[in-house]
This record gives C-alpha cells, sequence and structure tokens, in this order.
C-alpha cells in the first residue's frame, strides 16, 4: 500500500536524534528534491537495504512494488537527510574546532583525522568524509554486506529468513 510508505518519515527521527531539529530541517527539503550536498551515489548506495543487493527475480519484484508504493522515493528522503544533516553537523563542529568530533575522527582516521577535520572545515567531500557519512548511515540501517550477520552471509539460500528483517534487527 502507497500509505506504507509514509511510515519512512520515522527515518527523519534518526536524523533528528541524530545531527539535531536545525540541520534535518535544514536538509530535508533538499533531500526530498534530490538538491543535497551528498546523494547515495557518493556512497556507493543504491538499495533500501543489503537484501536488494542483488539481480533474483524476488528482489526484482520487491523493487518494482517498492517503487510503485513510493516506499523507495522515502527510504531515498530519510537516508539523503540523515547524511546531509549529518555532514552540516560536523562541517560546523569543525569549525569551531570540537575535541570531540577531532576524538571520534581518530578512531576512524588515526593520524589522518586532523586532515579530514581541515576538509569538514573547508566543506570538501573528499573520499574520507564520504567513508565518514557512509559509516554513519550503517550506524543505523544495514545498506552494506559488513552490517549483516554471519549467518545471513554465509548461509546461501537461507537468506531468505533474514529477508525485510535485517533493518529491525539493526534497530534492535
Amino acid at each position: 500500500s502507497p500509505l506504507n510508505a509514509v511510515t519512512q518519515f520515522g527515518d527523519l527521527a534518526t536524523s533528528l536524534y541524530n545531527a539535531g531539529i536545525f540541520n534535518t530541517l535544514r536538509t530535508v527539503g533538499a533531500a526530498t528534491f534530490d538538491k543535497t550536498q551528498i546523494n547515495l551515489r557518493d556512497l556507493t548506495i543504491e538499495n533500501i537495504t543489503q537484501e536488494f543487493d542483488n539481480n533474483n527475480a524476488t528482489s526484482k519484484i520487491v523493487d518494482t512494488v517498492f517503487r510503485a508504493t513510493g516506499l523507495n522515493k522515502m527510504d531515498r528522503i530519510g537516508k539523503l537527510t540523515l547524511v546531509n544533516s549529518t555532514l552540516k553537523k560536523m562541517q560546523k563542529k569543525a569549525k569551531k574546532n570540537d575535541a570531540k568530533l577531532l576524538s571520534d575522527l581518530q578512531i576512524y582516521f588515526e593520524q589522518d583525522a586532523g586532515q579530514v577535520l581541515q576538509d569538514l572545515k573547508d566543506n570538501k567531500i573528499t573520499d574520507d568524509v564520504k567513508f565518514l557519512l557512509a559509516n554513519t548511515l550503517m550506524d543505523f540501517q544495514p545498506v552494506a554486506r559488513s552490517e549483516m550477520p554471519q549467518y545471513y552471509l554465509s548461509s546461501g539460500n537461507m537468506k531468505i529468513l533474514y529477508m525485510l528483517k535485517s533493518f529491525t534487527i539493526k534497530q534492535l
């Protein structure tokens, strides 16, 4: 049902939690019209979740239904809002030389954290910044194989048991 697509607005709560109300509200309009600074292709993310990152018949049928009901569009808006509002938040913190942000960057980038901080200050979208934003998205949604349980990765045809469940598992 197209009404089910409306439930995807719940994804905006993730952005509110992660980036704050001001950054989220500034970004949601741009995300609606695909006018954001970062798009999902920049992060090599094309599908709602990892389960649909293949070309089997079931995935194609589900993808067609998701497109027809508007679920894909609503999901895209949620993801773009989360990623771009987080970018705005990080850029603001970088310009204030936020020590917590630098500490967080050191977890991912070790000795290169200072350069990533400078990239954020300068509003540069480097591969490291894209990596950081993709990791932020993956903290909330299973959009890559690395976010899937081991059983999913090694179970062959038993992957169907995880179909449409990985998002809920990730949220838990």
